[in-house]
């Protein structure tokens, strides 16, 4: 588990090992610079033609440092000042006063010419405002000359010192307009927006640097929002404990509510994901036409099913519901919503599912779309709510356009409003319980295909039977989802992933 920094937060880091643990600025500085070059170094040929282009902040002076270490090493360098002189930091102007003595080319625009490495030290993570200007010229100007072969027939690389300019540190969102990087060297800890979308796609290959900022800031001691990644050094932490005299019965009991007439692979999909995720026991509950076709795909399943049109006369109607609340209470984790259609019948489903539940419930799909058109209906306390972006767009009110530019601020405030645990998928899911917010690592565009989803809320249900709790659960979920798919394009091209393709990869996990 590996905990994300905001600016605010790495800020305080940078001032408490200056002040108060006697690390000098421009030692921290110096550092900063010798870990970009060494990336650089490890990467491209020594007589390569160096541009480095810099504002007026700190992070500029990290680009004059960088130059200048590159000019002592061989590298034909050239340094683009674009910042406003009137406010620029100390510790840029010192290090501006050096690299005059070096003798190293100054522009105040980037020059047309080649380069076969740029570097971005406009803003770095300070950065709080859309770009424009000077400044967006300069960051259009990198991104175009990036795109453009050299003479040697090799592309120009970019990279950016501590974050590319123009994404927003706290929450990865582009501001205005941001260089797009081949490689991110960031000090000290990742940074929110470098892990979360777009602002990752942005980073390209991200290196943390040691540079010596003092460990003991590290403990949370803001008062900032606890937000983490998972890495594969996790997982085996974060799966279920399988002994080794156990039985079916230790591994849970999940009723899986799902599908209707012509859906029944979403809940073939979602069953199936949740045994191959270590579940004991997995009993689909769905209509009756759906039969056949279920116990030919899923064999390992139990079965319970209801007439078609169950809901149409009141005998019916008494027998599903003596049926359904039997069933609830042979659970002990439910998961309910994949293809069970908005219909009539699925809304009854569901009134009856909210009142009887007494067990942990996972909420998908059609289920969360019924509850944002049933304003009678309250999401049980404590469930797990998986929504995309559009299904959380009809729960909450808010356009897709604003979730997605704040995906954690939104699925916090669902999840507090609500007292559930919420999983907001998009291409880099964020699972929060209202406080403690997690951003996952994994996942690729692979899953951008039906069925992806009903497999996700099987592999989280099946955790939640198996003893972790709602939050541990969702976490797991999606790290060990995104997984399958990253495991996937290993040896395949991400177009013909499909949801069973995921399902045989967890076995492998």
């Amino acid at each position: 588990m590996e905990k994300l920094y905001n600016a605010k937060q790495m800020k305080f880091i940078d001032e408490i090992t200056i002040k108060e643990c006697g690390l000098a600025a421009e030692v921290l500085m110096e550092r900063a610079a010798l870990e970009v070059v060494k990336n650089i170094e490890k990467r491209e040929g020594k007589g390569c033609r160096v541009l480095v282009v810099c504002g007026s902040g700190n992070n500029g002076g990290d680009g004059i440092c960088v130059a200048r270490i590159l000019k002592d090493r061989g590298y034909r360098v050239m340094l683009s000042l674009i910042g406003n002189e009137d406010k620029a930091s100390n510790l840029y102007r010192e290090n501006k006063l050096i690299a005059i003595k070096w003798g190293i080319e100054f522009y105040n625009i980037i020059p047309n010419d080649e380069y076969d490495v740029i570097v971005d030290a406009i803003f770095g993570i300070g950065l709080n405002r859309d770009v424009d200007g000077k400044y967006m010229d300069a960051i259009n100007k990198i991104n175009s000359v990036k795109e453009c072969m050299t003479r040697k027939g090799k592309k120009c690389h970019v990279y950016a010192v501590d974050m590319p300019s123009g994404i927003g540190t706290d929450n990865g969102n582009v501001l205005g307009a941001a260089v797009e990087c081949d490689y991110t060297i960031t000090f000290g800890n990742k940074k929110i927006g470098q892990v979360i979308s777009p602002g990752c796609e942005y980073c390209g290959e991200l290196t943390v640097a040691d540079i010596g900022f003092y460990p003991g800031v590290y403990v949370d001691n803001t008062d900032e929002d606890e937000i983490y990644t998972l890495g594969t050094e996790d997982l085996d932490n974060i799966l279920p404990l399988r002994p080794s005299d156990s039985n079916k019965g230790d591994y849970g009991k999940i009723l899986v509510v799902a599908g209707s007439v012509n859906m029944a692979g979403a809940a073939v999909l979602c069953a199936h994901a949740a045994i191959k995720a270590g579940a004991g026991l997995v009993k689909i509950f769905t209509c009756e036409s759906n039969r056949t076709i279920i116990q030919t795909a899923l064999p390992e399943a139990i079965l319970c099913t209801y007439p078609d049109d169950w809901y149409k006369d009141v005998v019916s109607v008494n027998e599903f519901k003596s049926n359904f609340v039997r069933e609830l209470s042979w659970a002990n984790m439910v998961v309910a919503g994949p293809g069970i259609s908005t219909g009539e019948g699925a809304v009854n489903l569901m009134k009856y599912l909210c009142r009887y539940i007494t067990c942990p419930l996972l909420l998908d799909a059609d289920a969360l779309n019924i509850i944002s058109e049933q304003p009678d209906f309250a999401v049980p306390t404590g469930a797990i709510v998986t929504p995309h972006v559009m299904e959380m767009s009809r729960l909450c009110g808010k356009t897709v356009t604003t979730i997605k530019e704040s995906l954690i601020e939104v699925a916090k405030e669902y999840a507090n409003d609500n007292n559930v645990i919420v999983v907001l998928k998009d291409s880099k899911t964020v699972v929060t319980d209202g406080k403690k917010v997690y951003i996952n690592s994994t996942g690729n565009n692979g899953l951008s295909t039906g069925g992806s989803g009903d497999v996700l809320a099987g592999i989280i249900a099946s955790f939640a039977a198996q003893g972790l709790d709602a939050m541990q659960s969702g976490v797991s979920g999606v790290f060990v989802h995104g997984l399958a798919a990253d495991n996937y394009a290993k040896e395949h091209r991400m177009f013909s992933l499909t949801p069973r393709d995921l399902i045989e990869e967890i076995g492998k996990i």
